[in-house]
C-alpha cells in the first residue's frame, strides 16, 4: 500500500524499493556510499527507521518507513537537506494522506 501510494502521488519513476541499510553514522563521503552500495546493494542508509521497525515487529504493530532521499551523502549534504526540507516534508504528507484512501 506504502509504495502504490508513494508511485501514485510521485510517480513510478521516482519511488525505489529495495535495501536501505542503518547505522549510527551520518554518511558524507562518496566512497563508503559506494561501498554500502556493492557490498549490501543499498539504495540509501538512514539512522531512524530500522529501530522504529525493530520494535514494532517485536510488539507485532505494522509499520512502514517513508523515506525521502534528503541528500546524496556527497560532502554538500547540509546544502541539500535544507533546500529538500519543505519538499520531502510536503511530499511525505501527501503519501501518507493517500495510504489513508485504503483505509
Amino acid at each position: 500500500m506504502a509504495s502504490l501510494s508513494a508511485k501514485q502521488v510521485l510517480g513510478e519513476d521516482r519511488v525505489f524499493t529495495g535495501t536501505i541499510v542503518t547505522g549510527d553514522q551520518f554518511i558524507s563521503s562518496s566512497w563508503y556510499v559506494q561501498y554500502l552500495q556493492e557490498e549490501f546493494n543499498a539504495l540509501a542508509c538512514e539512522m531512524e527507521g530500522a529501530s522504529v521497525a525493530a520494535i514494532c515487529r517485536m510488539f507485532k504493530i505494522p509499520c512502514v518507513v517513508i523515506r525521502t532521499m534528503s541528500d546524496k551523502a556527497d560532502g554538500v549534504a547540509r546544502e541539500t537537506y535544507e533546500f529538500m526540507m519543505d519538499i520531502a516534508a510536503d511530499n511525505s504528507c501527501k503519501v501518507v494522506m493517500q495510504m489513508l484512501e485504503y483505509i
